[in-house]
């Protein structure tokens, strides 16, 4: 008695007190320094390589360039499929590896693709210039600031953006910041083509002679006197002046001087951009933050407002400064409205468990809730773990939990006073005689969660905060049962003098009389189990299903496809798409980018590849502004009819955030060699799934066909005439695209110098004279090739090295994708496609996925609590026994999503599987009596009912305080937690109910056959002797 770390603590126990503050401080502190985010970083294991060839053709990307790297990746291990995208110049692969890879073992794997790139170099086209390798596809900006003014130029705004750059960067949280939608200055060399065809010279003479006149190599030095001097040589242009002065050419018959003044027009200009952003339909320069994620973002946003609110001061007051995505205020609101949701969970149960067990008794054993969440924040700081909603929400369902071990040891130490023990004895009795049913209850809640800590990759990331958080918590609340309740309990128990009894309220009484009616009729009473069980698993058929629902964050975006390759006309239907968007009182403001997409500036907007027909308008709302729409969804609704019916030459697609990144929530995706037939395939299941109720926004993703010209070169005269195609070829090139020749270094600035051809039509092409590498004479061009109009596909996509077409859908607000793809599913099966094939894809396949993950780890962690269950009861029949109660668990969580209107979500099953460790206690507490009892000699049937009697307040009361702890994050408006939250409180509720009747009913039939069993094998076995 007088050893023991019980006994320790409590003649220590001001020791315990001081370590107990300790730890309270520590906790206080962690929650403040651990970083905190909205939701977990999901690394998808994915690379994405870009290959940059000039003038090459969609299918000369195709099978140049494509192909070759798809038959390398292929051969990578942990390979899962590729998707890649051909056009012209441009050839960008996404390769996505297996799920369930380690971060080690995909870290190897791009370290196998770049040597597997690098070896491929030497195959490739010798005119590639670059080879990209980005397989940080997740990075996530955390800031959006829009830098604007009607009165400034591009180089001002930069000028500006530059300034506000420095200063933010001198912030500690700050990984990086980039400066996007710059109108780069350069020199334009626009070339006459037909002043240059009465000269011997080409476009790439031109070329070689700016870069050659543009130079400054080291001369050395030389002794002079007592001194070595060095020598500078003057060679690097000084201004336009001197370039447009520069002699390109002498004529030998006249000597008469040519300066490339005389042929060309030379001016200092903006580049033709392929990129622009603009705010509100204003031109702007954008800055693209990234937080540091080992920081407290929440923090470093408080000191970033600070510098901007302090340079704004400081500029004029017609420049705007705008945060179009300020992720530390999300962060902040987010986290903030979730503690208090956590905080609101604590004081319910503590008001419950105070109900139950009186103030003093409930005073101390409700203190093991906030040491338990604070030595959670604690460990949480020592791993370099995220206060996320996630992890918050783990610590929400763990609080009645939390509690239910310091409630049966100052059950059992009050237990003890009662009797008359002495009041240390009996701390120290009451906790040692439940220290073993208690580790064994909170063993089997850890068991229950442990498997989901082994989720695949995805959902495993992003899901796993949940039994992080309980299984810590878990632990924690068991030492303080055991180290700190006793002593408490010490410092504050008494000796009862009335005893409240929640029999007095009548529920106690109506449960020993369907214990008595189900003990009559056991048979009965279990197929009435059985009954509720199949019909709820019938309602669980036919519940909507659900993966993650939409984000409830006050943005929407739009994706704008044109029918054009010229960005100046995609910039004029992203006019006409943003005059909508002005007339809408709910629109605060627009932010586009033209050119290609916006910045990863949410962690479910996918990559999109740069191409001068794609822009993206990122556009913040406000509903209650109009008081027309109460989602998002509606007023996505709204606008997309509206561009469906005004915009002509686009494809434009209003969208919500999702909470995580999964494309299309409809998808099939078409493979096969013959273009033809897919096509043909992808046709008919456009026109099936347009026939489905609750579809929009019906596409695909093969582009238009476009009209280019081909130049049909006649390789037999233009040999004769000594031009090589290669000849032709880099002179249209330069022509055409331009050329960058040198720099010029001015007022500490750089400009390009770019040379180009002014050819505005196809007479001005043919009329190119084209000088022979061989012979240097000159020849048109069109006395050696023609020139044809023709259609082709301006982008190639292709699926695991084979051509591809994904026919995409959204769903209408009120429909469930999930049920729409069932049933187009359905639908497809029933015909017969030849020569491709068909791969469903979207929410139902990535739902699917995940809850068959999440059913292998449910099904291992009822492994794991029968295993403990086996060497706790010495038996293998009682833990089946007390199993019962997962199905039994399965009746309310169904019924309760059904009342309440619930999808079967990821987080609604996850909800499920999380019931698993926490029912079967209510079983254990119930079996365990029930043999003490049976010990003594006492009927099963006897000791069943004495059972229920004895162990109902505290089965109930532990009950109570989990369900009501949820109450908040039901209730909070969250649609990603609220089916959790309601599948955990309804199959909790309605197990507990049923546990008390099914448990000890099935115990009594399965025991007494057993008993009956062994008593007539007894008798036998002595009428043989």
């Amino acid at each position: 008695m007088k050893k023991g770390l019980i006994n320790l603590s409590i003649e220590n126990r001001q020791v315990t007190i001081f370590v107990v503050i300790i730890l309270i401080i520590l906790g206080i502190y962690s929650y403040y320094v651990v970083p905190k985010q909205e939701y977990p970083d999901v690394s998808a294991p994915a690379a994405m390589i870009t290959v940059v060839y000039p003038g090459a053709s969609p299918e000369d990307m195709e099978k140049l360039v494509t192909s070759k790297i798809e038959e390398k990746i292929i051969e990578l291990d942990g390979y899962d499929y590729s998707n890649s995208f051909s056009q012209n110049s441009i050839s960008a692969i996404l390769v996505v590896l297996d799920m369930n890879l380690t971060e080690t073992e995909i870290n190897d794997v791009f370290d196998d693709l770049r040597r597997k790139i690098d070896d491929l170099k030497d195959e490739l086209p010798d005119g590639i210039q670059a080879v990209n390798i980005n397989t940080n596809l997740i990075d996530t900006a955390g800031m959006l600031i829009n830098i604007s003014g009607e009165n400034y130029s591009y180089g001002q705004l930069k000028y500006y953006s530059e300034r506000l750059k420095g200063r933010l960067m001198e912030i500690n949280g700050i990984k990086k910041i980039d400066i996007l939608g710059e109108q780069k200055r350069e020199v334009k060399i626009e070339v006459n083509i037909g002043k240059l065809n009465h000269y011997e010279l080409s476009l790439e003479d031109i070329v070689k002679i700016l870069s050659a006149q543009n130079i400054q190599i080291p001369a050395g030095s030389i002794e002079y006197e007592d001194y070595k001097i060095n020598i500078t040589p003057t060679g690097l242009f000084q201004s336009v002046e001197e370039i447009k002065n520069m002699i390109i050419d002498i004529s030998e018959n006249t000597g008469a001087i040519i300066r490339l003044k005389d042929i060309a027009d030379v001016y200092i200009g903006l580049e033709d951009s392929n990129y622009k952003v603009k705010y509100n339909g204003k031109n702007a320069i954008m800055l693209s933050g990234y937080f540091k994620q080992e920081q407290n973002v929440v923090h470093t946003g408080k000191k970033v407002g600070k510098v901007i609110e302090e340079f704004k001061r400081d500029i004029p007051n017609d420049l705007t400064i705008e945060e179009v995505v300020f992720q530390p205020e999300n962060v902040q609101e987010s986290i903030t409205n979730f503690t208090i949701n956590l905080i609101e969970g604590i004081i319910i149960v503590i008001i419950v468990v105070m109900i139950g067990m009186g103030l003093r008794n409930s005073t101390v054993a409700s203190l093991a809730i906030p040491l338990s969440v604070l030595i959670t924040f604690s460990v949480m700081n020592l791993i370099s773990a995220k206060i996320e909603l996630i992890t918050i929400t783990g610590l929400i369902m763990a609080l009645g939990m939390l509690v239910d071990n310091s409630i049966v040891v100052t059950d059992a130490i009050q237990a003890k006073l009662d009797k008359g023990e002495e009041k240390k004895v009996a701390c120290i009795k009451g906790a040692k005689e439940v220290a073993i049913p208690v580790l064994s209850s909170t063993l089997t809640t850890i068991a229950a969660f442990s498997p989901l800590l082994f989720l695949p990759r995805a959902v495993g990331q992003f899901a796993g905060g949940i039994p992080k958080m309980i299984i810590t918590s878990l632990i924690a609340s068991y030492i303080i049962a055991m180290m700190v309740t006793p002593v408490t309990a010490f410092m504050f128990f008494k000796k009862n003098k009335r005893k409240l009894k929640i029999k007095d309220l009548g529920i106690k009484i109506f449960f020993e009389k369907m214990l008595n009616i189900g003990i009559k009729n056991k048979g009965k009473t279990l197929i009435i189990g059985i009954v509720f069980l199949i019909i709820s698993l019938l309602i669980g058929s036919i519940l909507p299903m659900e993966y993650y629902p939409t984000s409830d964050k006050e943005i929407i975006y739009i994706d704008i496809e044109t029918e054009y390759i010229d960005i100046n006309k995609t910039e004029e239907i992203v006019k006409k798409v943003e005059k909508f968007l002005e007339k809408e009182k709910e629109v605060v403001d627009f932010t586009t980018s033209i050119g290609k997409g916006l910045p990863k500036f949410d962690i479910s907007i996918l990559p999109q590849v740069d191409s001068t027909n794609f822009a993206q308008i990122l556009t913040r709302v406000d509903l209650k502004k109009g008081g027309r729409f109460k989602s998002n969804t509606e007023f996505v609704q709204y606008l997309q009819e509206i561009y469906n019916k005004n915009i002509v030459g686009a494809e434009v697609k209003v969208k919500e955030l999702e909470i995580t990144s999964m494309g299309a929530p409809i998808q099939v995706r078409v493979t096969g060699d013959d273009m033809e037939k897919i096509k043909a395939t992808v046709e008919d299941i456009k026109s099936t799934l347009s026939k489905i109720e609750g579809t929009r926004n019906i596409d695909d993703d093969l582009d238009e066909r476009i009209y280019e010209f081909l130049l049909d070169i006649d390789t037999d005269k233009s040999i004769l005439k000594g031009i090589t195609k290669y000849d032709i070829q880099n002179e249209i090139n330069i022509a055409l695209m331009g050329r960058e020749a040198s720099v010029l270094r001015q007022e500490g600035k750089e400009y390009d110098i770019v040379i180009k051809g002014n050819i505005n039509s196809i007479n001005d092409l043919e009329n190119l004279a084209i000088k022979s590498s061989i012979t240097g004479n000159k020849v048109f061009l069109k006395q050696i090739a023609d020139i044809n109009l023709k259609s082709s596909i301006p982008v190639i996509k292709r699926y695991n090295g084979k051509r591809a077409i994904a026919v995409t859908s959204e769903v209408k607000p009120g429909y469930n994708a999930v049920e729409v793809q069932t049933v187009l599913e359905e639908k497809i099966n029933k015909k017969i496609y030849k020569d491709v094939n068909i791969i469903y894809e979207g929410e139902k396949a990535e739902l699917e996925n995940d809850l068959g993950n999440i059913g292998i780890a449910a099904v291992f962690a009822i492994f794991m609590i029968f295993i403990i269950l086996m060497v706790q009861f010495n038996s293998i029949i009682q833990p089946f026994i007390i199993l019962i109660s997962v199905p039994l668990s399965i009746i309310g969580s169904i019924f309760a999503l059904l009342i309440f209107r619930q999808p079967l979500s990821l987080f609604g099953f996850l909800g499920i599987v999380s019931l698993i460790g926490v029912v079967v206690n209510n079983a254990i507490i119930l079996i365990d009596y029930i043999n003490r009892e049976r010990a003594k000699f006492i009927s099963i049937d006897e000791a069943c009912k004495k059972a229920v009697n004895a162990r109902f307040r505290p089965v109930i009361l532990t009950t109570i305080t989990t369900v009501l702890g949820l109450i908040p994050l039901a209730i909070s408006g969250n649609d990603l937690f609220k089916p959790m939250a309601i599948s955990f409180m309804g199959g909790l509720m309605v197990s507990t109910l049923l546990t008390l009747v099914i448990i000890p009913v099935t115990y009594g039939l399965v025991e007494g056959k057993i008993q009956t069993f062994k008593f007539k094998e007894r008798v036998s076995k002595e009428i043989v002797d």
